[in-house]
């Protein structure tokens, strides 16, 4: 079938083919009349209002649904905040939709942008398979022209013409060892360099699967955030002169505890705002069971905390009766308690 209609590309999709009957048919005819009258496409798609290639790959997902193509409950909540360039932390079970959550707000600012030489965002993703299905859903919002024109660049291990089709590119996929291993030659390191500089959004899918117990520092994708961050800043000083802008941040994991969601916020200099897929759905300001203190609209709740825990607006998880605290530099490692808790911890015990 085309590229992201196999089995693995449609659990990334998530969105749900309800099919219909009669104002199914009726739908999708009227579909294929605007198609056939030559009228610009627009397509509504998770609060977004999308328009070129998006718009046309919604139209034939919906035509083979018969008007029945919906967004999930963390699609609907979630992709607007990422369209707007917010960075927020996409968490909910696997097969409900998180790539397509992501890849379409970002694909669609990205092609109403001025074009400009060099990728506008990257997806970083925990293995090759992953890698390669996040690329089809791309190549596929991109629409027929993406392989000819290069706005699409799935990472391998070739470096033939690399320099050049980073140049190209619009949007990058790849996987932390991939790039790594590309940054070890001198003249792709300085490609990559300029590249990461002009990044305006990084995507970290199935962040908490790269992030070891030792923290992001000593993994390959900690390596290849310090690379760009290192890139970001020093292109920025040669630019402006002004302060570090980091680009935004989109996680994208079934969970995330609040250790991870540090080290990651810290290793890109961004803040993240979860945004969490529970028992009644998908709500901005959701979190896993043990939460960033002072996220956006998260509030204190559970047994243990009181006041203290009000005051750092830290969520104990549920039912939590005791805790063990070794030395202050293993805390935040220690059960996956945030070092952000330290304050409301020493006020609430």
């Amino acid at each position: 079938g085309a590229p992201g209609t196999g089995a693995g590309a449609a659990a990334l999709l998530g969105a749900r083919c309800v099919r219909r009957r009669a104002a199914g048919r009726r739908s999708a005819a009227g579909e294929r009349g605007r198609g056939e009258e030559g009228l610009a496409l627009q397509e509504d798609f998770g609060g977004i209002a999308l328009e070129g290639s998006a718009a046309a790959w919604l139209a034939e997902r919906r035509r083979a649904c018969r008007g029945g193509f919906r967004p999930t409950p963390i699609q609907a909540s979630s992709m607007r905040p990422i369209f707007e360039g917010r960075s927020v932390a996409v968490m909910s079970p696997t097969g409900t939709g998180k790539t397509l959550a992501y890849l379409l707000p970002l694909w669609e600012r990205l092609a109403r942008a001025a074009p400009r030489p060099g990728p506008r965002f990257l997806v970083l993703a925990a293995s090759e398979d992953l890698q390669l299905q996040v690329g089809a859903v791309l190549r596929s919002l991109a629409g027929a022209g993406a392989e000819d024109e290069g706005s699409v660049l799935v990472l391998r291990r070739s470096t033939d013409r690399l320099a050049e089709r980073l140049t190209a590119a619009r949007a990058v996929v790849a996987t932390p060892l991939l790039l790594l291993e590309q940054l070890e030659l001198a003249q792709l390191r300085e490609a990559w360099r300029g590249a990461a500089a002009g990044l305006e959004a990084l995507v970290v899918d199935e962040a908490d699967c790269m992030v070891p117990s030792g923290g992001a520092k000593n993994s390959n994708l900690g390596s290849v955030l310090a690379f760009l961050r290192s890139s970001r800043e020093a292109g920025q000083r040669a630019a402006a002169g002004g302060a570090d802008r980091p680009p935004q941040l989109v996680l994208a994991s079934a969970s995330l505890d609040a250790c991870t969601l540090d080290l990651l916020e810290e290793a890109v200099g961004a803040q993240v705002a979860p945004i969490r897929e529970g028992a009644g759905g998908a709500e901005p300001g959701g979190v896993p069971a043990v939460a960033a203190a002072g996220a956006p609209g998260v509030a204190p709740t559970g047994e243990l905390g009181g006041a203290g825990a009000d005051e750092a607006g830290w969520l104990w998880p549920r039912g939590l009766r005791h805790l063990v605290m070794p030395t202050e530099g293993l805390l935040d490692r220690a059960g996956a308690v945030s070092r952000r808790a330290l304050g409301s911890v020493a006020r609430a015990v």
